[in-house]
């Protein structure tokens, strides 16, 4: 079974058939319908990101505003507790007494 014998009974062995049915060169295939689609038409840019940077100025405005809370914690901690303490401790600096001989 070598040489062209063998793959012609390979061959008959095997059944033809058509993939699109017995009458597909007679019945032409439906073509099938696809809807249409229609995108909606895109806004101009301004109009577009307009909401991001609002949504992104109120972020930045809202960021400052917790960092400005730690700067007024330190102004009245430094007005009601910080000035009623000796310099030393304001600038520091430890304090310790002086060793005696």
């Amino acid at each position: 079974m070598t040489g062209i014998a063998g793959v012609e009974e390979i061959l008959r062995k095997h059944p033809l058939y058509n993939a699109h049915g017995s009458d597909f060169p007679r019945n032409v295939l439906k073509r099938t319908e696809v809807p249409q689609i229609r995108l909606q038409p895109l806004q101009p840019s301004p109009a577009m990101f307009a909401p991001w940077y609002q949504e992104c100025d109120e972020l930045v405005k809202a960021c400052e505003e917790h960092d400005g809370r730690g700067e007024e914690f330190d102004q009245w901690y430094s007005q009601r507790y910080m000035s009623n303490k000796p310099p030393g401790m304001v600038g520091n600096v430890v304090l310790s007494p002086s060793k005696r001989n």
